[in-house]
């Protein structure tokens, strides 16, 4: 089975798409709610208490705890609470970057604890909003960065400022983005690299990303995903390196419908397809598979012509 797309999956997916609707993502202490408009991040709302507008305003200065308490009483919306501050006279910038903070506060949220993401279209839902509201909150950025400094701390990942580090990050960046990559994505280069520059790039990516996989004082999990986005780099390149098979895969880049970076990543992750537990099952094990053959057969992992 496969597995569901991450929060970041669908976070890119949805952009890619333009997508309009909500985004709403179950995390420990409740939900997070994130609303785009033609891909883009409009707001976000949550009920879970470390990102309350009010006990932002209140580490801001801008509302005592005895007011804050108040209103949290009367279960205040955030527009709610933003307008009374207005009607009150606090200073509207002063207001708007810390809503603004509250968000950020919020996709990191959902990106770090978030599981079980569903999105519900809304076309025409979101109408009047106005697509200025929050012009430098980049959804995928922001949640990109807080899962990524996450998940360095919680594999217990080499410092971040070394080259073994940045090599970290990226294996975790590109692992995690592995169902909408593509084969150039992985590999680190665009489709219309040479074969020459192809090579030295995926050359040097393996070297970073195996010394990844090497080094004994990372954690298991980073050094296994690691072993695992290596091998996928290896069997990129060479499933390209015929110039027809890398046509073949280049005409569905363009149609859509192209393997992805996933699918190798699974292949290299699933056990041999003759792997026999057991002795009964070894007495199988010289059955010849039928070949699969064509230029998207082999693209897909089967055997040449």
């Amino acid at each position: 089975m496969t597995a569901p797309p991450s929060t970041t999956e669908l976070a890119i997916a949805l952009g890619r798409r333009r997508a309009t609707g909500v985004l709403r993502v179950r995390v420990a202490g409740g939900s997070v709610q994130l609303f785009l408009l033609g891909g883009r991040l409009l707001w976000a709302t949550s009920n879970d208490h470390r990102t309350s507008l009010g006990a932002a305003f209140v580490a801001a200065g801008l509302l005592t705890p005895v007011a804050e308490a108040a209103l949290s009483s009367q279960n205040r919306s955030d527009d709610d609470l933003v307008g009374e501050m207005v009607t009150a006279g606090a200073d509207r910038a002063h207001l708007e970057a810390v809503r603004r903070e509250v968000v950020r506060g919020r996709v990191r949220l959902a990106f770090v604890e978030g599981e079980d993401g569903r999105f519900d279209e809304m076309p025409g839902g979101l109408d009047g909003i106005d697509p200025q509201l929050l012009p430098d909150v980049d959804l995928v950025a922001i949640g990109q960065d807080a899962r990524r400094s996450e998940e360095a701390r919680r594999t217990q990942g080499p410092a971040p400022d070394s080259e073994l580090g940045k090599a970290a990050h990226e294996v975790l960046e590109r692992y995690h983005a592995r169902a909408t990559d593509s084969w150039y994505d992985l590999m680190g280069v665009r489709r219309s690299a040479s074969p020459a520059g192809l090579n030295r790039a995926v050359d040097e990516r393996i070297a970073a990303w195996a010394a990844v996989t090497d080094h004994p004082g990372n954690d298991p999990e980073l050094r296994r995903r690691a072993s695992l986005m290596v091998q996928a780099v290896r069997m990129a390149r060479e499933r390209l390196r015929d110039e027809g098979d890398r046509d073949a895969y280049d005409q569905l880049v363009r149609r859509g419908g192209a393997p992805t970076a996933g699918d190798l990543v699974s292949e290299a992750e699933a056990p041999p397809q003759n792997f026999a537990p057991t002795a009964e099952a070894d007495s199988h094990r010289d059955t010849p598979k039928p070949a699969r053959k064509g230029l998207l057969a082999r693209l897909f992992g089967g055997g040449s012509q």
